[in-house]
């Protein structure tokens, strides 16, 4: 069972005055389909980023965790925030693993 877009945080990610070096209008836009439910292709931009030798400001791991997570790859999800955890995103990244934590809970049975 998947949380849905309600459980995540408004704010996905940090902009470059948050201290996210490589910050650009592309992680804008990536913010954007996040936060417009488009999560298939929130992962896909990102992909792209990675692929173009762009660099992905930390913010961007917090933002595709939560792609991936809403996606339904809580394994890659749990990679993602994990990693925004060692680059300055503790916090957001310990509310998308918490996230994930409460969703991996066994539902009682009605």
């Amino acid at each position: 069972m998947r949380a849905t877009a309600a459980h995540a945080p408004r704010h996905y990610a940090r902009r470059s005055g948050g201290g996210d070096a490589g910050w650009d209008r592309n992680a804008d836009a990536i913010v954007k389909a996040l936060q417009a439910g488009d999560y298939k292709q929130t992962v896909a931009m990102i992909d792209a980023r990675k692929q173009a030798g762009r660099p992905e400001p930390a913010g961007l791991l917090v933002v595709h965790g939560w792609a991936l997570y809403h996606s339904g790859d809580w394994e890659g999800a749990k990679k993602a925030f994990a990693e925004a955890a060692t680059k300055g995103h503790a916090q957001e990244a310990d509310d998308g693993l918490a996230t994930i934590r409460h969703a991996e809970l066994p539902k009682p049975m009605p």
